[in-house]
């Protein structure tokens, strides 16, 4: 696998210049009502800024929201802002993952609430132990397909263990030794590289193979926890091999498909997992239920917000299947292309 695009220190004053770059710009824009940080920049250079902006419940066309247009540093701003209208921000718990989110500035007499992890449900913590472990999963897979890893992003992405272990001890959930071990790994790398502003990161690949290894066995921990929630009925006949272009093992085990020069080519979660995606296709009882189908409907709540005021550009949330046909017709494409490069 080729490495690219090592880390490089940036100070924490360029950060921060940045973020008030983008603050002066939204406090001329009537529709803004307040900007939030989400998570931290504990190591500059390799944590990049993550921003919620709340509007009004209607937005203009052609107002400017994204960083991308403006005269700021895009190593900085590694993906998108959230934008989200007032109605959907009490409920952004349903559609993102709440992390240590503060504001930055708030207009007067507009009360915008963000409730942390500790207050969701039990359910939606399980929701999110799984679909932020597919999603990772999906993501290393796929730079393991293609041969290119791009060293920051890939430190950044794997740091997220971090959210995944809280909410699986907020479940009382438990992980193997080795996952932690590696979550300690990755958290004293980043802690060594900031102290040394740029220290050398040395053995890329085997930080990339474990933690392929290690979301397994979160997958593996989340499917078991599965198995003990109410409403959930199971039936071995109906267990799809294939669901919605998620696959699945025979057994309660996660697994990883390589070709013959190692890659991963699919990811097989743990039988059990079926009966959560199902769950977004088919009616059911219980809570867990409940919480699935209510953070479906407020991601195409939010999806069609994005899309009336044309801020399509928006981060938006994701349960790991299409929420509409646009996205359907988008996975079948990139099924096809994939199965082409696999004989080309």
């Amino acid at each position: 696998m080729q490495f690219h695009s090592y880390p490089e220190y940036i100070s924490i004053q360029d950060y921060q210049k940045n973020v008030e770059t983008y603050k002066a710009h939204l406090k001329n824009i009537d529709e803004v009502l307040g900007l939030f940080s989400m998570g931290s920049i504990s190591d500059p250079g390799l944590s990049d800024i993550d921003l919620i902006v709340v509007t009004k419940n209607m937005v203009s066309h052609g107002v400017t929201l994204s960083p991308f247009g403006l005269n700021l540093d895009r190593r900085l701003f590694v993906h998108d802002v959230f934008v989200l209208n007032l109605n959907l921000a009490n409920h952004f718990n349903y559609i993102f993952y709440p992390t240590n989110i503060k504001p930055i500035f708030v207009k007067s007499g507009i009360l915008i609430e963000f409730q942390p992890l500790h207050s969701i449900s039990e359910e939606l913590k399980l929701i999110y132990l799984i679909e932020l472990g597919k999603m990772r999963l999906d993501q290393l897979c796929a730079i393991s397909h293609l041969q290119q890893c791009n060293v920051r992003k890939l430190i950044t992405r794997v740091s997220s263990i971090v959210h995944s272990l809280n909410i699986a001890d907020a479940l009382a959930i438990k992980i193997p030794d080795n996952v932690h071990a590696y979550k300690d790994r990755i958290l004293s790398l980043r802690d060594n590289w900031t102290k040394n502003q740029g220290a050398s990161i040395q053995h890329v690949d085997k930080i990339f193979e474990d933690g392929l290894k290690s979301w397994c066995r979160i997958m593996e921990a989340a499917s078991d926890r599965l198995d003990q929630i109410d409403g959930i009925v199971r039936n071995e006949k109906t267990v799809n091999r294939k669901f919605m272009n998620i696959h699945f093992s025979d057994q309660n085990r996660c697994s990883l498909v390589k070709d013959k020069r190692g890659c991963c080519q699919q990811v097989l979660l743990p039988k059990n997992i079926y009966y959560h995606y199902e769950g977004y296709k088919r009616p059911g009882i219980g809570k867990y239920r409940h919480e699935q189908k209510k953070r479906l409907s407020l991601i195409r709540a939010h999806r069609r917000f994005l899309n009336k005021t044309g801020l399509t550009f928006s981060m938006s949330g994701n349960p790991g299947i299409p929420v509409n046909r646009k996205e359907k017709v988008n996975i079948l494409i990139k099924g096809l292309k994939n199965f082409i490069s696999s004989y080309t």
